[in-house]
This record gives C-alpha cells, sequence and structure tokens, in this order.
C-alpha cells in the first residue's frame, strides 16, 4: 500500500516537464531580447554617429565656404581699388597732359598796327622803290640817296626800313655791275662794296656767290693800266699786287698782256 502511493500519476510528471520547458523557454526568450535590444542600440548609436558626422561635415564645407567667401570678396575688393586707383593715375595723366597742353599753346601777341605815314615818308618810301628796280644800293647808301634827293634823315631811313629788301642779293648785284665796267681783285672789291655802304658780311657774301675767273681779272686790270702808262713786268705785277691780286694772278695778268 505504501509503494502504491509513493508513485505520482504520469499527468503530473508531464505538467511538471511542461513547467521546466516553460521556465526554459522564458529564461532563453529573456537573454535574446537584451541581445536585440543591444544591437538596436548599438545601430542607432552608430546611426546617429553617421549623422553628427554627415552635419560636422557639412558645417565644416560651410564654415569653408564662408572663408572662401571673405577671400574671394577680399579679392574683388583687391581689385576694385586696384582699378580705381588705375582710373585715378589716368584721370591725372588727362589732367597734366590737358595743362602742358594748355602751357604750350603760344600766347598770341597782338599784331602792331601799321604806322601811320606821313605825306613824306610815302613818297620816300616810294622814291627808294623806284631806285631799286633800276640800280642795286646799299641800305646806307640807299638813305644818303633820298637825301640827296630832299627827303629828311627821318623820312629816308622810315621808308628804308619799311621796305622788304636782301641787302645781301643788293651786294651781289652791285659786284656784277662793277665787274661788268672794270677790272677787281677780290679783295679790292669786297672793299669797294664797302665803300658803297655794305658791310662786310653781305660785301664778302656778294663776292662768294658770284661767277668770276680773278685770272682773268687780273689780266683785264693789267692791260687797263698799259692802256694809260707804261710799266716794266716787275713794276705792272707789283702794281697788281697792290690791287689785292694774288702774286700767281698778277704773274698771270703779266703774261696776258705780253710780258
Amino acid at each position: 500500500m505504501t509503494k502504491e502511493k509513493d508513485k505520482k500519476p504520469f499527468y503530473k510528471k508531464w505538467r511538471v516537464g511542461l513547467l521546466g520547458i516553460i521556465i526554459v523557454f522564458a529564461v532563453a526568450c529573456g537573454e535574446e531580447e537584451p541581445e536585440a535590444a543591444t544591437e538596436t542600440q548599438a545601430e542607432e548609436t552608430e546611426i546617429e554617429a553617421t549623422e553628427e558626422t554627415e552635419i560636422t561635415e557639412t558645417s565644416d564645407e560651410k564654415e569653408e565656404v564662408k572663408e572662401e567667401e571673405p577671400e574671394a570678396a577680399t579679392e574683388t575688393q583687391a581689385e576694385e581699388t586696384e582699378i580705381e586707383a588705375t582710373e585715378e593715375i589716368e584721370t591725372t595723366e588727362t589732367s597734366d597732359e590737358k595743362e602742358e597742353v594748355k602751357e604750350e599753346e603760344p600766347v598770341k601777341e597782338e599784331e602792331p598796327a601799321e604806322p601811320e605815314m606821313t605825306m613824306g615818308q610815302k613818297n620816300a618810301e616810294g622814291k627808294a622803290e623806284a631806285y631799286l628796280n633800276t640800280m642795286a644800293f646799299s641800305k646806307e647808301g640807299l638813305i644818303e640817296q633820298l637825301e640827296y634827293e630832299g627827303f629828311s634823315n627821318d623820312e629816308a631811313a622810315f621808308a628804308v626800313e619799311n621796305i622788304e629788301i636782301d641787302w645781301k642779293e643788293q651786294a651781289g648785284l652791285k659786284a656784277q655791275s662793277y665787274l661788268n665796267t672794270m677790272a677787281f681783285s677780290k679783295e679790292g672789291l669786297i672793299e669797294q662794296l664797302e665803300y658803297e655802304g655794305f658791310s662786310n658780311d653781305e660785301a664778302a657774301f656778294a663776292v662768294e656767290n658770284i661767277e668770276v675767273d680773278w685770272k682773268e681779272q687780273a689780266g683785264l686790270k693789267a692791260q687797263s693800266y698799259l692802256d694809260t702808262m707804261e710799266f716794266s713786268r716787275s713794276s705792272l705785277i707789283d702794281q697788281l699786287k697792290f690791287e689785292g691780286f694774288t702774286d700767281e694772278q698778277a704773274n698771270y695778268g703779266a703774261d696776258q698782256v705780253g710780258y
């Protein structure tokens, strides 16, 4: 009887086994949930870290853009400053050029009014031009000729000063007129022109610019002397040299007349 009491029914044993299984299953599920939670938490942490990294990178990019913008602004400002400086220099140069042009512009001088001529001055000027149309005169010689005609010195001087005349050209014409009537040495012709009132420069210019053979002039002068008196060869040569001919020209002249 006692042994039969100790034996439990089968369904009671099965309940106990089922209960054990449930307990084991519960324990297993409890362990898995923390692991899943841990994994989920890790994934969330990773996502948050990624987002923070992206946010940080975006912030860094914005900061870089902000840093680049001031540089671009600085460059633009520098370019504008350079352009303004160039424009100021160009404006200054243009102003300087305008000032230079203004300085270079010649000051227009008022032309002096033509002097009013008296009757005597007007007639003296007309007489002077008439003389110059017929023969050559020096300035001094023309004044003397007008005075000889009865004009006062002031009238004669006024007339000669107010006519357009090249006195060197007049000296050349006078020299040629002398050579057409008599023979001269180069030195003798200059002295004759100075005697007529031409300056030394005017007389020398005239003699240097006329075509003349001075040896031929020496021969003509020698013949003119022999036409008036007798000369030995040596005395004829001496006379020609006294007139201003060179020794070579004088000997050539003596040869031309037969000595």
